[in-house]
């Protein structure tokens, strides 16, 4: 022990001089061959617990603009160690797990949120870090979803004989999803497509492009639409011509008939598919139902309704509907005076007598008014059919060439006719003489020629 005391003390101010010449030599060393420097580096910034929010319902409206944020975070410390770093050897993040989902003021404003850089390898734990920026700004919003329809937009075809029908969608709205402030500002979901060279009816599948209220297209922008496509049918239709056809049903009272069924129109033109416009050419119209009708009246019906249940339309206003007009009237009756004197026998039987000779005949008959009144007893025949009567008394009714439609009301008129037996009377032979002629023979006898002949 005291052996090593006295080489410990011996020269002690030498030792103890060359200890600080030794420690100012190392801090010399240091401080010029690695120093302690200050460096920039360049991390961008992630988002951290980022499923807290979706998994609520929530969605960051400046995502992109966060995940392209460049944070500049400067370390200090020896060179040596800042040579080894490099941007992956740190972290810049924003937690998003405290972000207060609470109150829905909040939802798309900017809040500001802490970002905080960490080193991720421990050996570099004695270099001091700083950043900047320290605090971002976070704008969040809720995801909806709501249903739009869908416009289709569209231009028609060339061809001037051809129409453009009602295009439909299916399905006729989509669901469009995404942040409360984008979907409140839709104006409209639209479609178009290009019918200019088509001639038949065709069917496009099409993707819808969604639009802003000053008409912009946002398609993609933080939304989703679902279905990605829809399918427009375009109906292309071609014209022809179509008669109508009127008809009636039910009976009218028994002292009526029905004097006309007249149409204002008696054909339209209609549209419709090549396949269905083939082989139409009249459209019969609903019965006018006559039932207890006594007056004339008029029924209207619209072409297009008879036309619901095919794919045919009618496109000229002037001929969407007909009028059908029906005339009723009452039946009049007349009485005629037919003289007996002018009666038209037919087959005279002899033996043939009248009983009791009639007056003349009053004839009374029911028809229609144009029919009726111009009957007289001069375009009127009135005929006695004696043909094939037997011996006896016979009551042979009188029979009248009337019009068609045209009735007797008056009792059946008759004339009783006698048909006696004829009797037969037996003419005895009666003897005839007769008288012998006697021939006498003539001398011929000559003929003067007179004056003058050759």
């Amino acid at each position: 022990m005291h052996i090593i005391k006295k080489y410990v003390i011996k020269n002690a101010g030498w030792k103890l001089l060359s200890c600080v010449l030794a420690l100012a030599l190392w801090v010399l060393v240091m401080t010029i061959i690695d120093p302690f420097t200050t460096e920039n580096i360049p991390v961008r910034l992630s988002l951290e617990n980022k499923n807290q929010l979706t998994d609520n319902g929530y969605v960051i409206l400046n995502e992109s603009v966060l995940l392209n944020t460049t944070i500049t975070v400067s370390a200090n410390g020896r060179t040596s160690k800042l040579n080894e770093l490099k941007n992956d050897s740190f972290i810049s993040y924003v937690d998003l797990k405290p972000v207060d989902l609470t109150y829905e003021s909040r939802l798309g404003v900017n809040q500001p949120v802490s970002v905080y850089t960490e080193l991720i390898k421990t050996d570099f734990s004695e270099i001091q870090l700083s950043w900047s920026p320290r605090v971002v700004t976070l704008r969040l919003d809720k995801i909806v979803s709501e249903s739009f329809p869908v416009t289709v937009d569209k231009t028609d075809p060339a061809d001037e004989d051809s129409y453009l029908a009602d295009v439909y969608c299916r399905p006729e709205t989509i669901t469009v999803t995404g942040p409360r402030s984008y979907v409140n500002t839709i104006g409209s979901v639209r479609v178009a497509i290009d019918l200019e060279n088509e001639s038949d009816s065709v069917t496009i599948t099409a993707e819808p492009r969604v639009y802003d209220g000053n008409n912009s297209d946002i398609t993609g922008q933080m939304i989703e639409i679902f279905p990605e496509y829809v399918e427009i049918t375009a109906p292309i239709f071609i014209h022809a011509r179509m008669q109508l056809a009127a008809e009636s049903s039910g009976s009218l009272p028994a002292d009526h008939f029905l004097s006309g069924l007249h149409m204002d129109i008696t054909s339209v033109e209609v549209f419709g598919p090549r396949e269905d416009i083939a082989g139409t050419d009249t459209l019969v119209l609903p019965p006018v139902d006559l039932t207890d009708r006594t007056e004339s009246f008029s029924v209207e019906y619209d072409i297009n309704e008879l036309l619901s249940g095919t794919r045919l339309i009618v496109l000229d206003d002037a001929y969407k509907s007909v009028t059908v007009t029906v005339e009723v009237e009452r039946f009049i009756t007349k009485t005629i005076e037919i003289p007996y004197d002018s009666l038209v026998i037919i087959g005279e039987e002899p033996g043939a007598s009248v009983g009791e000779k009639p007056g003349n005949i009053f004839l009374t008959v029911k028809g229609m008014r144009e029919v009726i009144n111009p009957l007289n007893a001069g375009n009127i025949t009135a005929t006695l059919d004696l043909s094939g009567l037997t011996e006896g008394e016979h009551d042979i009714p009188i029979r009248f060439n009337l019009p068609d439609n045209v009735s007797i009301e008056s009792p059946e008129p008759f004339v009783k006719i006698i048909l006696a037996e004829l009797e037969l009377q037996e003419i005895e032979p009666q003897e005839v003489e007769l008288q012998e002629i006697e021939l006498q023979d003539l001398e011929p006898q000559e003929i003067d020629e007179e004056p003058g002949s050759d």
